[in-house]
């Protein structure tokens, strides 16, 4: 089995429940407060190390209430943590509104993860077949010189480029798998956001270099996946929803797991797939991400 290396964001997730969401000046009284480690990064790491990857994070902290926090939680889930470095700086923060109908809206401080460097990655033993991953909550110029160096190992690169910004071309490049969701996806590619996957096939192969295997995200409607010369187009596995924070995490850091322990692409997509939907029948972020033996058992 590969290792994987998560270079990414830590956030101290503060969850307001709502039943809708306030209006512009408008001030509403939460149902309920609850807190949760999280962070895209963080929270891709839980679910490939429950999904039994082998996982070490690349990350910045600060010296706060995060810190604690954040070395229980990688101690109970067996991830490694030496690279992770405590900043001046507050550790990452997230308010996340959430509604009755599982519904998010998400506003990030950044604090301490403005401060990941790729120098962190100094000694680290990368090898040829690990997965690298990384996603867009931390500066894109460490993520660039952290893959450059991954993919001098002949490891695999692998950007959630989440959440959406302009991606540099040169990281792009640099990136042999590409997950988004059609949101982000629809901002890639300079157009509107659909939900008709006969035009999102056109626009993805029209965009995907042949180097390249391209993940789109679709929520309820599945996903659609280019990877070599194959198209694979999944629906989504019907469940409750309760909250749909991290369900794109989750899917990132099981494809991940699947991925390093040799499993074929698409084999990789199913799992990862059966993973997201289970995630959005629980509350919280790195909380809600299921185990392997979860999936295995999903029918």
């Amino acid at each position: 089995m590969s290792k994987i290396y998560i270079i990414g964001s830590i956030n101290l997730d503060l969850f307001f429940d709502l039943d809708r969401f306030p209006e512009s000046g408008e001030t509403l009284l939460s149902n309920n407060l609850r807190t949760s480690l999280g962070g895209k990064g963080l929270n891709q790491a839980v679910a490939a190390a429950r999904t039994g990857g082998n996982v070490s994070f690349i990350g910045s902290a600060g010296k706060d209430d995060g810190w604690s926090q954040l070395s229980e939680l990688f101690t109970a889930e067996k991830i490694d943590f030496s690279r992770i470095t405590q900043s001046k700086q507050p550790t990452g923060t997230a308010i996340i509104a959430l509604n009755k109908k599982a519904e998010n809206m998400i506003i990030i401080a950044a604090g301490a993860n403005d401060t990941v460097s790729a120098d962190q990655l100094t000694g680290a033993d990368i090898q040829e077949g690990d997965v690298f991953v990384s996603q867009l909550e931390i500066p894109q110029k460490t993520i660039l010189e952290s893959f450059k160096r991954a993919k001098s190992k002949k490891a695999r690169t692998l950007l959630n480029a989440a959440p959406m910004q302009g991606i540099l071309p040169d990281l792009l490049a640099c990136t042999d798998i590409l997950i988004v969701n059609e949101i982000e996806f629809a901002a890639l590619v300079g157009c509107e956001e659909t939900q008709d996957k006969t035009l999102i096939k056109a626009q993805a192969k029209a965009f995907k270099k042949p180097e390249q295997s391209l993940v789109i995200t679709l929520g309820k409607e599945g996903l659609i996946a280019l990877h070599k010369t194959d198209i694979f187009q999944l629906e989504a596995h019907p469940v409750e929803a309760l909250d749909t924070t991290g369900a794109g995490d989750c899917f990132v850091g099981t494809f991940a797991s699947m991925l390093s322990k040799d499993m074929a692409f698409d084999e990789a997509l199913i799992g990862a797939n059966k993973a997201a939907s289970l995630s959005v029948a629980k509350y919280g972020s790195s909380d809600s991400m299921p185990y392997l033996s979860e999936i295995d058992t999903e029918k």
